[in-house]
């Protein structure tokens, strides 16, 4: 069996939008909860195998580079867990060198970081300025550099000091046509030497001739995993068919997206529960289920409007379904007791007009046969 050397589960990255600089403050100081919750990937499962090339897609903000960031060991999941097997090293336009050190100096440090010694190191710096072609610019600070040089020493240093797993993001956009072949070159190497990459593109050119599989991000969240081709050619339909959209339908899908970031839970956890409650026939809560007596749970898409006088409209729209209702809480931020709760049915629109701007939580919760699951099925946090 083929050996995974990057495992990840469930991995979460939870990022805190402040509307006023106190909040955040009072957010690390108190044990309250203060601002609201933007979710850059939410429950990204995926596997790679030794020598195996992964592509991550998708459009700008779908959560590419915050994913990378995370394997790379640059930033920390919020949640999940995440599993890598050997020397990791990444490679970015404007990330993986030190701007105020020569590019020299970048050499040596990076090294260091990855744990060779110095004479290691100093046996490798030779191919790596051959390979980088900086010429004396080795020995002025990165800072003077153009951004095709950064990246061009970047990925020389990268490349040659062996590690086993490396993450490319967008490095070879700003390259010339000699260079970008010149690395592809490379990087070939060092897949046949039984390495790993990550390679983030937008080229999907380039991610066909070097990726075996593909990781399609939406909005922080997997849309399509799978062989290279097949991925890429659903993500190529969709550009094409998104492209087409006039600007208005356009934006109003990137909002929509935006909008579940700030939410978490799709109902999921509270269907599987409810599907598996009997319906109310007196049977004991030892009875063995039975499967004809589930309730059905129907698909249905959370709506949330603001009006212009500072209510809420709220609506689970879907099939219709008399045995299930929902039960909207309503909480400011900062405290524990909600200040409205409301109940209604499929498409029953609930409305609520709040009193003072403020940020606050709302929580969906589903009941079957007028119980009510308290596990949340889905929240949003807003600012008003």
């Amino acid at each position: 069996m083929d050996e995974f050397v990057i495992t990840a589960k469930n991995i979460e990255k939870e990022y805190k939008i402040y509307s006023k600089k106190s909040q955040k403050y009072l957010d690390f100081f108190l044990p309250k909860s203060f601002g609201t919750s933007f979710y850059a990937l939410d429950d990204v499962s995926f596997n790679v195998k030794r020598g195996e090339s992964l592509a991550l897609i998708g459009l700008n903000g779908s959560g590419k580079t915050t994913l990378a960031n995370i394997l790379a060991g640059a930033a920390e999941a919020s949640g999940g867990e995440l599993e890598t097997v050997g020397k990791v090293s990444m490679i970015a336009v404007n990330a993986g060198v030190d701007p105020f050190l020569t590019g020299m100096d970048n050499i040596v440090q990076k090294g260091l970081m990855l744990g060779m010694d110095h004479k290691q190191i100093q046996e490798r710096i030779p191919e790596i300025i051959e390979f980088a072609d900086l010429g004396d610019f080795i020995y002025q600070q990165v800072k003077t550099y153009s951004s095709g040089m950064r990246s061009r020493l970047g990925f020389a240093i990268s490349i040659n000091i062996d590690p086993d797993i490396m993450i490319i993001d967008e490095a070879l956009s700003v390259g010339d046509p000699t260079f970008t072949e010149k690395c592809l070159t490379k990087m070939n190497e060092f897949r046949q030497n039984g390495k790993t990459i990550i390679f983030v593109s937008h080229s999907i050119a380039q991610v066909r001739m070097f990726c075996d599989t593909a990781l399609w991000l939406e909005g922080g969240r997997v849309r399509e995993a799978g062989n290279c081709m097949d991925v890429t050619s659903k993500y190529v339909k969709f550009v094409r068919d998104f492209n087409a959209l006039d600007n208005a339908t356009r934006k109003k899908y990137v909002n929509s997206i935006r909008e579940r970031q700030r939410r978490k839970g799709d109902g999921e956890a509270a269907r599987k529960i409810l599907e598996s409650m009997e319906k109310s026939s007196g049977e004991s809560d030892t009875t063995e289920a039975n499967p004809e007596a589930y309730v059905d749970i129907p698909e249905y898409e959370l709506v949330l409007e603001h009006k212009d006088n500072g209510g809420l409209v709220m609506r689970a729209a879907g099939e219709r379904c008399d045995s299930v209702r929902f039960a909207w809480y309503i909480y400011k931020q900062g405290e524990k007791n909600p200040i409205i709760r409301m109940q209604y049915k499929y498409d029953q629109e609930s409305t609520y007009t709040f009193e003072e701007s403020g940020t606050y939580r709302v929580r969906l919760f589903m009941l079957a046969n007028g119980e009510i699951n308290m596990i949340t099925s889905d929240w949003f946090d807003i600012n008003l």
